[in-house]
């Protein structure tokens, strides 16, 4: 915008050349002429009423061409290419209209202003240069544009015309500027102003901008009431806004900006938390160097209501923070921006500085302050799902530190939000309220891509949770060791520290006991098969009262739980001893227990409802997958949501499902905990429970089923709404079977099966029901050997798992 207003100002400064010559010559040309046609006046007796008449005709029919010509010369001096649509004598001045300037070797920039009123003084100088209509139009990329436009300041007719003008030019007044920048793909300008008043005098120049707005990238902003006092060069002297918005969309498209890849020229790594801290370094002196070669030593430049935004390109609701106060000081060495909330409204505001020094020092950033209202930082209700932003707080101290090399990070901090209330449907149904959340860090990170995090800490109520941990980088692997503990806690305070909303389907609940716990991590994936995962859980935790709904002789005759339809809908279902869907361990067929031991919990007769196997398979997984692919869900598990548990992909039911599993394993003995899971597992479309599965897919009871069946049943566990599919082509797919196949030789080589079982089940074949006349029955199947082996915590890799995209 500046930058714009000063190739105006060469403009001007062209006409204003130009017609102090022009109106010499045209005077000349005046006075020769009048008198010419004075003496014919005179021999012609004309009236003395026409002789200015005369005069001013002949003037006029003089003046427009030279002033045209002497516009176009001083126009090339400084290097602008000028058209002119009219030109008329005015008093003591002349006017221009329709003019069209275009910087040269510039392609995208456009200048077109509606009248230029040049005036001259009492030595016939130009004095004043009033331009009105004016709009500049710019088009491409930035960087491209500023190139073109330092290579056009910098050339020699410009160095010239600069040192003989600038000082003694004359002055020049914009009136009502409009601006827009367009990139090269959007209709939308990314950059634009209305109605900018402009006066530049003998030695400075004032800028009024009421209103202008820009994006680059994710970052967007809007200021209100600017006023820019600078030089005739363009060197700001004191900058005042009124207001300035600045928005960061964080999601959605990443944008295709030139400025967009300036701001952020940090390359793609690893860890995407992870900056290029010599490439940062190397923006934040590019940045330093370019604000203050066009500020002065202590200028005054400042925004009185400053507010950040942070929106999601998925949800219309802003993260808002301000409007508070923000200074930006040029010292002798380095710029200092500062930033707080507004100290009138809060006793204890938030504060934020940041030193850049122009030379090789150290870039510091630093917060302090609160607690302070959420609403009084500005905050609003609804944003990023905050809920009662008036009862929550924060606190915050923090320093960050960039070596002036650009070899390390390091930072140091804590925080709090207190009697937080949020609203998020990936946490949990309802509102969580009362969150009080404290966290601190204090490490360093390098520029070689090595992370230390000697301190970490999180708090929630009497949750602690203490951790540490060293990373490594680079473009081919991550590496590091974590380690974290919890101290031990008495359980009902640590229930009590957990909002309620978290926990719903164990509101009541009493527990006593205590719980602590630490463990370890090491991993380079490189070598992912070489992790080492090791933790000690010492979980005396003991539910002292259920609730209702949990009390173990619920489940000693018929019960309803709810399920899930094909069309996403819920129903009750009732099952249970002495119900028409329930099946006694004893009836059914100990292939069924083989397959589900085989294909979703190895060790399930071994583990307390957690199998340290399964999760360290799932790390390894979801490290090599670079995002989450695998969970670590145990049989238990499995129960526990099923049976009192909704669908819900949110944290609050993944936190249930670890209470109710711990509940599970101390409430019942394994025998009886599979008996549950059997009687009421998904098995397919409104198919729930093994009397239901074994009815629906084979027209037979559960005793009867033989191993090929029940891997069958096993494997369609995952996803039983997409796999159970398979039964309406009337028959298995080949590449079905093998994996069944494969399943029984994992089942033989955990010694769950007999030679004699394998041989027999190759060769069974495994037939669908359609529904019209059943198969003839087949003697109940009994088990030849005790399903409990010395198998263990077996490696869930070691299971073949179903193709991907089924059957």
């Amino acid at each position: 915008m500046v930058g714009s207003s000063f190739f105006l100002s060469f403009a001007a400064s062209a006409l204003a050349g130009c017609h102090r010559e022009a109106l010499a010559l045209g005077s000349c040309a005046m006075r020769r002429w009048s008198g010419r046609l004075l003496r014919a006046a005179r021999s012609r007796w004309l009236p003395a009423a026409a002789l200015p008449l005369v005069l001013a005709t002949a003037s006029a029919f003089l003046f427009g061409p030279v002033v045209r010509a002497h516009a176009f010369a001083e126009a090339a001096k400084r290097r602008v290419e000028l058209r002119i649509g009219s030109v008329r004598p005015g008093w003591w001045g002349v006017r221009l209209f329709d003019l069209i300037a275009q910087p040269q070797g510039v392609d995208g920039i456009e200048a077109k202003v509606d009248q230029a009123c040049v005036s001259l003084g009492w030595n016939l100088r130009v004095d004043k240069v009033e331009l009105s209509g004016v709009s500049i139009r710019a088009q491409g990329a930035r960087e491209r544009l500023f190139s073109e436009l330092r290579d056009w300041r910098a050339g020699e007719n410009i160095a010239l015309t600069k040192s003989a003008d600038a000082a003694h030019g004359p002055r020049v007044s914009i009136a009502g500027l409009r601006f827009a920048w367009f990139d090269s793909t959007s209709r939308a300008p990314w950059a634009e102003a209305h109605d900018v008043d402009i006066s530049i005098d003998r030695d400075h120049a004032l800028i009024s901008i009421p209103f202008a707005t820009a994006r680059a990238g994710r970052w967007a902003g809007t200021l209100g009431d600017a006023s820019i006092e600078t030089t005739r060069d363009g060197i700001v002297r004191k900058g005042r806004l009124a207001t300035l918005v600045a928005r960061y969309t964080v999601g959605g498209d990443e944008g295709n900006s030139a400025l967009s890849a300036q701001l952020a020229p940090l390359p793609k790594r690893v860890l995407p938390g992870l900056p290029d801290l010599g490439a940062l370094g190397a923006a934040i002196r590019s940045l330093t160097t370019s604000v203050s070669e066009r500020i002065v030593p202590d200028a005054d430049v400042g925004v009185e209501a400053l507010t950040w935004q942070i929106e999601s390109a998925n949800d219309a609701e802003s993260l808002t923070i301000g409007p508070g106060p923000m200074s930006l000081l040029h010292g002798p060495s380095s710029l200092e921006i500062r930033f707080s909330t507004d100290a009138s409204s809060a006793r204890t505001p938030l504060a934020l500085e940041v030193t850049l020094p122009l030379g090789a020092a150290d870039a510091v950033l630093a917060l302090d302050g609160g607690p302070v209202s959420l609403a009084l930082l500005g905050i609003h209700e609804g944003a990023a799902g905050l809920v009662d932003v008036a009862k929550a707080s924060a606190i915050g101290r923090a320093r960050m530190v960039l070596a002036g090399d650009g070899t390390s990070l390091t930072f140091d901090g804590d925080g709090g939000l207190h009697s937080l209330s949020l609203r998020n449907v990936r946490l949990a149904r309802d509102v969580v309220r009362d969150i009080d959340l404290d966290l601190r860090a204090r490490g360093i990170a390098t520029a070689q891509g090595g992370v230390r995090i000697d301190d970490f800490g999180v708090t929630l109520g009497s949750i602690q949770v203490s951790a540490a941990a060293a990373l490594e980088q680079d473009t081919s692997h991550v590496a590091g060791t974590i380690r974290a503990e919890v101290p031990s806690s008495d359980c009902q305070s640590l229930l009590d520290s957990v909002p309620t909303a978290l926990l719903p389907s164990l509101h009541g609940m009493r527990m006593a006991g205590t719980f602590e716990g630490h463990g370890r991590i090491e991993f380079d994936t490189r070598a992912l098969d070489d992790l080492k995962l090791d933790y000690e859980i010492s979980d005396h935790c003991r539910i002292a009262v259920p609730v209702a709904a949990l009390a173990p002789e619920r489940f000693e005759g018929p019960f309803v739980y709810r399920i899930r339809l094909p069309d996403g809908s819920t129903s009750d279902e009732t099952t249970g001893p002495g119900s028409d869907n329930w099946t006694p361990i004893n009836l059914i067929s100990p292939f069924m227990q083989v397959a589900v031991l085989t294909t979703e919990d190895g060790a399930f007769l071994h583990h307390h409802g957690f199998n340290r196997a399964a999760i360290r398979s799932s790390i390894i997984a979801n490290l090599e997958g670079g995002r989450f692919l695998r969970g670590a869900s145990t049989i238990t598990m499995q129960l526990a949501k099923n049976l009192f548990l909704s669908r819900d992909k949110t944290v609050s039911r993944k936190l249930e499902e670890v209470v109710l599993t711990e509940y599970l394993e101390q409430t019942f003995p394994k025998e009886r905990l599979m008996e549950l899971y059997l009687n009421v597992i998904e098995f397919g479309p409104s198919v729930y429970g093994i009397t239901a599965a074994a009815e629906h897919y084979f027209g037979r009871k559960p005793a009867e089923l033989n191993l090929a069946e029940c891997l069958f049943l096993a494997s369609i566990l995952p996803s039983p709404l997409r796999l159970g599919s398979m039964r309406e082509a009337g028959a298995l797919p080949e590449r079905w079977m093998r994996l069944l196949r494969k399943l029984m030789e994992t089942a033989h080589r955990l010694g769950r099966i007999t030679d004699e079982e394998l041989t027999e089940a190759e060769g069974e074949p495994v037939a669908f029901w359609n529904g019209a006349d059943r198969p003839p029955a087949r003697p109940p199947v009994h088990a030849e050997r005790p399903i409990d082996t010395d198998a263990k915590d077996i490696q869930t890799d070691a299971v073949p798992e179903p193709p991907e995209d089924g059957p």
